[in-house]
Formats: structure tokens, C-alpha cells, sequence
């Protein structure tokens, strides 16, 4: 009586007949080979993450360092061009301070909508679309805004359709997008009372946009907190302010970002009176 010979698998402990026996070594052995193969290959995946992380991080806060430095820089340039006019800059990059502005700027867009003279003023000087911003070249185009013009168009025309429901939770959501990134809030303090002052103010902010573009950085005035009332109520509460007489009569938030829309301006021809 003969019986087959068997050998005993020493992946899995089994035993196999001799030809079907190597036949499953080999497989077994190239399952665990794989199986090996896998496991380096993800060691060798996260390795590499981990020093790409690691690079980018240090990127990172080499890049943020570099900011902070280039904004000091600024800031102090900024300081010294508004003493040259008595005046006094301020700027904070404080969450708190920031969150605050930008949350109550959109409060205040909501409050000014609901009032018609604004509205009826804004819509006179709004150019909703690239033929009416190339022919008035004011510079009051939605496009520079990050609003479409058919979208702000129907804001001012249809007012009441916009005030309550998902159309206001979804114009509200659309302009708090347009805030994402904001890191910086600045604001000027000086006298502000006369058409002399006004000039002044003008020539010190049009030195003040100068010195930003000269460090590729970008402003946003938000002129709502200052003519609105409640707002400007709530800024002096909130925010450092000037020694009296002075008092806050600008602030806009600063920083970098990809270059914006630019408007259609008059040529220094058109500006001057002959």
C-alpha cells in the first residue's frame, strides 16, 4: 500500500501533497513578498509626507515671518507718512479685532440696504456692467467689488427680495466669502471737520496707497463704518482712538492677495479743469 508524499507549507503550517505543495510555496511566498513590498512602500509614503510636511511647514513659518517683518516694515512707513500730516495710524492683526470689523461691516451693509435714499444714492453711482464702468470711469464697477453686476443690479432694483429667507442667507454667505483671508485691520486718526481737512485727509491716504503698492500689498476701505452712525458708534467703542480733537475717519483691511479688478479710471486730461 502506497500513500503520497506530503510537505508541510512553513508560511501557513499546511500540508500539501509535493507538486500541489510547491505550487503553494511559491504562491505563499509571493503573497508575503507582497505583502512586505506593501508594507515598505507605505513606510516609505509616509516618510515622505512626513519630510514634505515638514519642508512646507518650515516654509511656511519662514514665509509668515517674512510677513510680519515685511508688515512691520510697512506699518512703521506708514506711521512716519501720517505724522508728516499730524495724523495717527493704527492697525491690529488680532482675531478678535478682525472678526469684529468684518462682522460688523456685514451688519451694516444689511442696515444701509434697508434704508431707500442710500439705496437710491448707491444705485446712481453703481456701473453694473463693463460698458457702463469703461464709459463713466468712475471707478464704482461691481466687478472691483467681487459682486456680479446682474446680482447687485437686482439687490438695489428688487430690494425686498433680498431682505429675508434663503436669498438673504445666501447674499449674506456670498459676501462674507469675499472677506476670507482678511488678517489685517488698519485706521487713520486726524482732524476731519473742514473742506481743508478733507483735502488733507485725501493727499495723506493717496500717500498711504502709494507706500502699500509699493510693497505689493493691497487696501479695502470699509466707508460704511464710518458714515454709518450705529458702526461708527461701535468702532470708537471697540477700537483705539485717536486724542480729541482727532477722531477716526478711515479704516480698511490690508494685506496680500492676487491681483483685483481693475477699474476704468479718467485720464489726468479729463480730471483737470482748464
Amino acid at each position: 500500500m502506497s500513500t503520497k508524499q506530503e510537505i508541510k507549507c512553513p508560511h501557513c503550517n499546511k500540508s500539501f501533497p509535493i507538486q500541489e505543495g510547491f505550487k503553494h510555496q511559491a504562491e505563499e511566498l509571493r503573497k508575503k513578498l507582497e505583502t512586505e513590498e506593501k508594507q515598505k512602500s507605505a513606510i516609505r509614503q509616509k516618510e515622505i509626507e512626513e519630510a514634505y510636511k515638514a519642508k512646507v511647514s518650515k516654509q511656511d513659518k519662514e514665509h509668515q515671518a517674512q510677513l510680519v517683518k515685511i508688515e512691520q516694515e510697512a506699518s512703521i512707513k506708514q506711521k512716519k507718512e501720517a505724522e508728516k500730516f499730524d495724523h495717527d495710524f493704527f492697525h491690529s492683526s488680532e482675531k478678535e479685532v478682525v472678526d469684529f470689523v468684518v462682522n460688523l461691516n456685514e451688519e451694516t451693509l444689511f442696515e444701509d440696504l434697508a434704508s431707500k435714499p442710500t439705496r437710491d444714492e448707491l444705485d446712481r453711482l453703481f456701473r453694473y456692467s463693463k460698458k457702463e464702468a469703461k464709459t463713466h470711469k468712475d471707478g464704482l464697477w461691481t466687478k472691483c467689488m467681487g459682486f456680479s453686476g446682474r446680482l447687485t443690479r437686482s439687490i438695489f432694483k428688487n430690494h425686498n427680495r433680498w431682505t429675508k429667507g434663503f436669498r438673504k442667507k445666501l447674499l449674506k454667505k456670498y459676501y462674507m466669502s469675499t472677506f476670507k483671508g482678511t488678517s489685517t485691520i488698519c485706521w487713520f486718526g486726524g482732524a476731519f471737520n473742514q473742506k481743508e481737512d478733507w483735502v488733507q485727509c485725501g493727499r495723506m491716504f493717496a500717500r498711504t496707497w502709494l507706500i502699500m503698492s509699493d510693497e505689493n500689498a493691497y487696501i479695502h476701505p470699509f466707508g460704511s463704518l464710518i458714515t454709518n452712525k450705529n458702526a461708527y458708534s461701535k468702532i470708537k467703542d471697540q477700537l483705539t482712538q485717536p486724542e480729541a480733537p482727532k477722531k477716526t475717519w478711515m479704516i480698511f483691511r490690508a494685506g496680500y492677495s492676487k491681483t483685483p479688478t481693475r477699474s476704468f479710471r479718467l485720464s489726468t486730461n479729463e480730471i483737470l479743469i482748464n
